[in-house]
């Protein structure tokens, strides 16, 4: 979330043609035919967007109708109507609420230094900070990576420590159960490809390289 308290006020009334953008609170009274990038955006009952909403937060009490991005949370009050195409972290809709939408979920995104250290031959314990998926919509256990191109080692669960895999769960890596194990080469560098697929079958995009030193 933006740390940017600022408010900024479409009154009722007002009709803009192109593009709205705000780093706070937008609050929309009138009319927008167009893009609308915000934080926090609030839909007043007098308020409509047609277009593109992007935004961290929405609580809609207008009409919102086109394509909507929020990766957090989508309110919808009991005057509140989205149409479209709408990708969202959470849904809360009112009895009353209007949604009538192409849903799509957030796909989750790689985070983490993708780096780790390992002494040769030996074992490390790969954390979150090494390695993390992003995901607003899905649980820890609902997020699996899967992992290709290991070299220099493998990748095994704490209690089979001698047995390499080729998936865990990012369950699996807050539990600080996922290793990686150097095979003991004479290379100073190992490391391996992944990518997330939440419960929904998004994915996190091409591979991403983790790479692990070796001392």
């Amino acid at each position: 979330m933006s740390a940017d308290n600022s408010v900024s006020i479409i009154q009722d009334g007002t009709f803009i043609k192109g593009t709205v953008s705000s780093r706070g609170r937008l609050e929309i009274h009138g009319h927008i035919e167009g893009d609308v990038v915000g934080d926090q955006v609030l839909v007043h009952p007098s308020g409509n967007i047609y277009g593109k909403l992007a935004a961290q937060n929405t609580h809609i009490d207008g009409v919102v109708q086109g394509e909507l991005q929020i990766k957090e949370l989508l309110a919808i009050s009991p005057t509140g109507t989205a149409l479209g195409v709408i990708e969202y972290g959470r849904l809360k809709m009112d009895q009353g609420g209007t949604l009538s939408a192409e849903l799509r979920n957030i796909p989750p995104e790689l985070g983490g230094d993708l780096n780790l250290t390992v002494q040769k031959g030996r074992s490390t314990t790969i954390t979150g900070r090494d390695l993390t998926a992003i995901d607003p919509d899905n649980t820890a256990d609902e997020l699996t990576y899967a992992v290709t191109n290991i070299a220099s080692g493998y990748i095994s669960l704490a209690h089979a420590p001698a047995s390499p895999i080729t998936a865990f769960t990012q369950a699996d890596i807050n539990a600080g159960i996922v290793n990686f194990t150097h095979d003991n080469s004479a290379a100073d560098k190992a490391a391996f490809n992944v990518v997330v697929t939440d419960a929904g079958g998004a994915t996190s995009g091409d591979a991403q390289t983790v790479t692990v030193a070796v001392i």
